[in-house]
């Protein structure tokens, strides 16, 4: 009687066994299972493949960065888009030394924003690679130096891994100093306020063409940078860039006055102020007078443009003729500028101003005579 328990006590152990072992077995295939579906539903990484072209002698190194947008403009380049920046895509991957002829992947899934590629929108898109040597393009956006893919059309999403060759470098920009003319005035009214000689400070960027054509006068566009700007910034980062596009015919020759507002608490933006003192005030009244002496500019309301960023809002009153003043200037173009309302701007000020608040491409739109053309011609 004991062997028959004991036999059948055994086949119960047995049976326990295999019933827990297909149990097991049907668990981890369910989570094989699972796990497939959940493979087969999440998107492939969007890699591309970019290379350095065999014409270069040496490694290169920086940030590579890849700019991914729906085709705009020409299709010359693809870059950020400050007015919309979620709307192209920059995925990133540092390099070190990259030998010319080798190909590395990148990842546009891993580090990149706003968000992974292969989440993006199906269609149509443009991409171009910049090797930003110096990692300066969050200040400076493409420099003379860095390396550039040509742009290319590919359709999301990516079947296959796009090949980009970097096989471009962004050019140095032209040496301006003969055409770049310091300005160091001292203010009466400034030195009256302070009691001490106050010096304002800029730069004047004369045309290409000023020097072969003595005879002719040029608009005017008075730049101000916005907060944190310098004296020697204006110089580095803005003069060679204008003289550039205005030698290469991208924008009408004009002469560039570029102001300095820092001041040793950021910036006094040409406001009248009882900490600061009369900026304004020696601005409009001796400053752009003492410089319109000195150079061949069409001194009038419609031959003088301002530009600027930021808070150079805050002297618009005075150029637009507030108070009853006549107008100064007749068309401001500005960026970056939240706190400004347009239409106040147009009720407030003198009623036969032209206030245009755009971007600098205003600038490009205008005529080489544009300061003697009958659309500005209107004073």
């Amino acid at each position: 009687m004991n062997r028959i328990l004991d036999s059948l006590d055994r086949s119960r152990r047995i049976s326990t066994q295999i019933a827990l072992g297909l149990v097991l077995a049907a668990s981890v295939h369910g989570s094989n299972g699972a796990q497939t579906q959940t493979e087969a539903a999440s998107p492939q990484h969007a890699f591309f493949r970019v290379s350095l072209a065999s014409s270069f002698s040496a490694p290169v190194s920086g940030r590579l960065l890849l700019f991914i947008a729906p085709p705009s403009g020409d299709g010359s380049s693809v870059d950020l888009n400050m007015m919309a920046p979620t709307s192209v895509t920059i995925a990133a991957k540092e390099l070190r030394s990259l030998a010319p002829g080798e190909q590395v992947d990148v990842d546009a899934d891993d580090l990149v924003f706003p968000g992974p590629l292969s989440e993006a929108a199906p269609g149509h898109y443009r991409v171009q690679a910049v090797l930003d040597v110096q990692h300066s393009y969050n200040y400076n956006g493409r420099a003379p130096g860095d390396l550039l893919s040509a742009p290319i059309s590919v359709d999301l999403p990516l079947s296959a891994s796009p090949l980009l060759t970097l096989a471009q470098v962004v050019p140095e920009l032209p040496n301006v100093a003969s055409a770049l003319k310091p300005l160091d005035f001292v203010s009466p009214v400034l030195t009256r306020f302070w009691g001490r000689d106050i010096h304002m400070r800029g730069w004047v960027l004369l045309p290409p063409g000023y020097e072969s054509h003595p005879k002719e006068t040029y608009p005017t566009v008075y730049f101000t940078h916005g907060f944190g700007g310098t004296l020697q910034g204006l110089r580095a980062r803005y003069a060679p860039v204008l003289y550039d596009r205005m030698k290469q015919g991208k924008m009408p020759e004009m002469i560039w006055v570029l102001l300095d507002e820092s001041s040793p608490t950021g910036t006094h933006e040409f406001a009248d102020s009882a900490n600061n003192g009369p900026w304004g005030e020696a601005l409009t009244t001796e400053f752009i007078p003492n410089i319109e002496a000195h150079y061949r500019m069409d001194a009038r309301t419609t031959g003088r443009f301002l530009q600027g960023h930021s808070g150079f809002r805050l002297i618009i009153r005075r150029y637009l003729g507030a108070h009853g003043q006549p107008p100064l200037i007749r068309v401001i173009s500005i960026s970056s500028v939240p706190l400004i309302s347009t239409r106040r701007m147009r009720t407030s000020f003198n009623t036969r101003t032209a206030c245009q608040v755009q971007s600098c491409a205003i600038m490009a739109s205008l005529s080489h005579r544009c300061g003697n053309s009958p659309a500005w011609n209107q004073s």
